[in-house]
C-alpha cells in the first residue's frame, strides 16, 4: 500500500479543482448562449392586436331585442317617420361584454 504524501494530496486536490472550474465555465458559456438564443426569439415575436367589439353585430342585436325591423319602411301617407327612441345612442361597451350577446337566466 502506497503512502499518500502531502504533495500528492495537493496535486490531486488541484486537479479536481481545475476540472470543476472547467465544468463551471463550460456550463456558464452554454447557459449564456441559450439565453442569447431565447432573447433573440422573444424580440422577434409580434404582439397580436387587441380584439375589438363587432359594432355591427352589437347594433343588430340591440335592434333585435327592441323588436325594431332592420329595414323599417317609410310611411306611405307622406307624414314624417317617427324618430327612433330605442335603442338609445350610447357609448359602445368594451370587447368581451356579456350583454347583449349572452342571456342571463336567474
Amino acid at each position: 500500500m502506497k503512502r499518500v504524501t502531502p504533495l500528492m494530496a495537493i496535486a490531486t486536490f488541484g486537479a479536481v479543482m481545475i476540472a470543476a472550474m472547467f465544468a463551471i465555465v463550460v456550463t456558464l458559456a452554454m447557459h449564456e448562449r441559450a439565453n442569447r438564443t431565447v432573447a433573440s426569439a422573444v424580440v422577434t415575436l409580434a404582439v397580436p392586436p387587441k380584439p375589438t367589439l363587432d359594432r355591427d353585430a352589437y347594433d343588430r342585436k340591440l335592434r333585435q331585442l327592441a323588436h325594431v325591423a332592420e329595414d323599417a319602411a317609410e310611411p306611405q301617407d307622406g307624414t314624417a317617420a317617427k324618430p327612433s327612441l330605442w335603442p338609445v345612442t350610447a357609448a359602445y361597451p368594451e370587447y368581451g361584454a356579456i350583454l347583449p350577446f349572452k342571456r342571463i337566466v336567474a
